[in-house]
């Protein structure tokens, strides 16, 4: 059975016009009142970039890129890499490519490991890692009879020579991907990344602060044990702090299903920046630092924050849970988090505060999807590319 290396390399051997660019450049030009025009101006320029970029530019580039590929599928996938199989197909938006390079099918077909990448035809826009906004999925011509699906991604490199970021997904539904017919699709990016580390004052901790019903829409927490154990710690579960903590209104909230929670009354959302962090809230008692921050509007960017304390003895204590829920400022939908960190009396004498700061921002809707098709033919899967 050839590697997938070999299969990768042969793949481009008869490099062609990328039909998934030509129809994509077609498709944003499509009107009643333009057809003809597209036609006959359109198809023709289109023809003679592409055979320019591919006579120049493209058969040197590629063959480059196959061993890049390959090296990243080996550190990312050591045991799967021989099983990928490339696709190489692509699709091009708003100056952005995004490209499908390459894909393995298991468990019956329901999970697919998908590599793809994206690059920036027309600037440097894209220099590293880019963020999918939670728009990406896969589909099959029976998609539609799934009951649930499940995803998530990694970024994986950065390839100067060719600049394309790549990204590995995995995407799993409880209904087998049909391989006859095979769409990956992102609809939106973010095109900055961008991370700090800072000090979070103490000054001003305060030992009580009112406190509001809200409902929750995420949150997450871990096992008390295991977080002892996992930061080395010996301490007693604030027990009473949870259970005053984790109370529903049911006079306020009657219908709503979501879980409900007590959360510091600090500063409002109409005071707190829409494209920035904002923290609203900051208090110590029952051996629990409480510490809420707005982390702006969340439909055109995300933003979030690692907090963590150091300590005297000079390590580092992550949050133990937070919950997160949304405000109204107006027209726009804020979010906010609230983190949860033990620490005793004595620690918090001589401890400090941090918090990683985590911004992706500069929002693009590309609505970038390939179509293509994977056969298995004589042992080995083989990929035919469809225009999308």
């Amino acid at each position: 059975m050839r590697t997938f290396k070999q299969i990768y390399q042969e793949s481009y051997d008869e490099i062609h016009p990328d039909r998934g660019l030509l129809e994509d450049m077609l498709g944003d030009a499509r009107t009643e009142k333009t057809r003809w025009i597209q036609y006959a101006v359109l198809r023709p320029v289109a023809i003679v970039l592409l055979g320019v970029i591919v006579l120049f530019g493209g058969t040197s580039v590629l063959a480059a890129n196959v061993g890049f590929v390959y090296g990243m599928l080996e550190r990312t996938s050591p045991e799967l890499a021989d099983l990928f199989v490339p696709v190489r197909e692509s699709s091009t938006r708003a100056g952005i490519c995004m490209e499908v390079e390459a894909i393995y099918l298991e468990d019956g077909n329901k999970t697919a490991t998908v590599l793809i990448s994206f690059r920036d035809t027309l600037g440097d826009r894209i220099q590293g890692p880019v963020d999918l906004n939670d728009s990406y999925g896969l589909d099959s011509v029976n998609s539609m009879g799934a009951s649930w699906f499940s995803g998530g991604y990694s970024y994986v490199g950065y390839d100067k020579e060719t600049g394309k970021a790549y990204y590995r997904l995995q995407l799993s539904s409880d209904v087998a991907y049909e391989r006859s017919k095979l769409t990956f699709r992102v609809r939106e990016l973010l095109l900055y990344h961008g991370e700090e580390d800072r000090e979070i004052s103490l000054t001003g901790i305060v030992s009580e602060m009112p406190v509001k019903q809200v409902s929750l829409n995420g949150g997450g927490m871990m096992d008390w044990n295991r977080y002892l154990e996992w930061m080395g710690l010996d301490m007693d579960e604030p027990t009473a702090f949870m259970e005053a903590k984790d109370i529903k209104s049911t006079e306020s909230m009657p219908d709503d299903p979501r879980p409900g929670a007590q959360v510091m009354d600090g500063i409002s959302a109409s005071e707190c920046a829409v494209d920035d962090f904002t923290i609203t809230g900051l208090a110590y008692y029952d051996n629990v630092i409480r510490l809420q921050i707005c982390m702006g509007e969340f439909a055109h960017s995300f933003r979030h924050v690692i907090p963590y304390l150091k300590l005297a003895d000079g390590s580092e204590r992550i949050y133990w849970f937070s919950d997160s829920w949304q405000e109204k400022q107006g027209e726009e939908r804020l979010m906010f988090c609230e983190f949860y960190l033990p620490c005793t009396p004595a620690e918090l004498e001589e401890a400090s505060l941090h918090g990683r700061f985590y911004r992706n921002e500069d929002y693009l809707r590309g609505d970038w999807n390939v179509t293509f098709r994977v056969e298995e033919k004589e042992g080995s899967s083989i990929v035919d590319t469809m225009a999308d």
